[in-house]
């Protein structure tokens, strides 16, 4: 199996690596130059699974039935998805979600 992420070494890259070890699965990432051409592929049908992060018009696209959601990688279900289920959820409790942290930094 054959899973995208919208670059090489990006959180959505990681997420497929976690997922795959606790599921077993065996599948291969498939790197993009950015989340963009990735969806495009996808809505076209080059591309079976992506990771890729709620942002954008990612939603936007789920909620006009051009992306199909099977589940989100956090604890808990999104508010903006909330009919779709956490990963984790679907996998049986693995413990597989993210937690993204971020902050601004500049130099001293």
């Amino acid at each position: 199996m054959n899973y995208s992420s919208f670059s090489a070494g990006s959180l959505p890259h990681l997420a497929g690596e976690d997922f795959a070890a606790r599921t077993n699965l065996s599948m291969t990432h498939v790197p993009y130059k950015g989340a963009a051409p990735l969806v495009q592929d996808l809505i076209g049908g080059q591309i079976q699974m992506p990771f890729l992060p709620l942002g954008g018009n990612t939603v936007e696209l789920i909620q006009q039935k051009k992306l199909i959601a099977l589940g989100v990688a956090a604890e808990r279900r999104s508010t903006r998805l909330p009919e779709t289920p956490t990963i984790n959820e679907i996998i049986g409790g693995k413990g597989f979600f993210l937690d993204i942290w971020g902050g601004i930094f500049v130099e001293k």
